[in-house]
């Protein structure tokens, strides 16, 4: 399985909605997690 790094923005953008344009990026993006397409990982770093 191929993971991705996401910024917690990503996240935000999903639970928000906002903008637009981003949140449709973030849903496909979602999806493909969901369906186990991808895996996606968020850093416990700042």
């Amino acid at each position: 399985m191929t993971y991705l790094w996401i910024d917690a923005n990503v996240i935000l953008r999903f639970i928000t909605g906002d903008p637009p344009e981003m949140a449709v990026k973030t849903l496909k993006l979602m999806a493909r997690a969901e369906k186990g397409d991808i895996g996606l990982r968020v850093s416990p770093w700042y």
